[in-house]
């Protein structure tokens, strides 16, 4: 049976680095493993080529166990987090934002057992909140925001 992993984003920002690196993890893992892409609001229509799936706690569908991935610290997760039993779960760490990461980790560390195990985007960041934890840069592809090449007239 396949390894379960639930990445957890808004992906509501077709622009963002959030939502692009938890694009491209889905990418990377999806031959690994059964991943599920999550969001706790309407995903920008940009992604509308990705399998997400939008928690509604009203009709029960969220990420129950398995390994959760929560992509940024900048969102709420919901009251479904309470309900949740992962097996594993990870929070990147990808904003400089300490009082959000230091109320994800008090949210998550409320239920869940093992310990909540960090990733930082970068040592500066990990260095900046006196944490630990691996560094892992972004896996996006940053030529997809590379300004387009403009044609020179003269």
């Amino acid at each position: 049976m396949l390894k379960q992993v639930h990445l957890i984003n808004p992906m509501g920002n077709a622009s963002g680095g959030s939502e692009w690196r938890t694009l491209r993890l889905f990418e990377e893992l999806s031959t690994h493993c059964d991943v599920q892409l999550w969001s706790s609001s309407e995903p920008n229509p940009r992604f509308s080529d990705y399998p997400i799936r939008r928690i509604d706690l009203s009709i029960k569908s969220f990420p129950m166990t398995g390994t959760f991935i929560i992509v940024g610290v900048y969102h709420e997760l919901g009251p479904w987090i309470d309900l949740a039993r992962p097996t594993r779960t990870i929070l990147i760490y990808n904003t400089s934002r300490l009082d959000q990461l230091q109320d994800r980790l008090h949210t998550l560390q409320r239920f869940t057992k093992p310990k909540v195990e960090i990733v930082f985007a970068a040592r500066w960041l990990m260095d900046a909140c006196s944490l630990s934890g691996p560094v892992e840069m972004s896996p996006i592809d940053l030529q997809r925001f590379a300004p387009a090449a403009c044609e020179r007239g003269d």
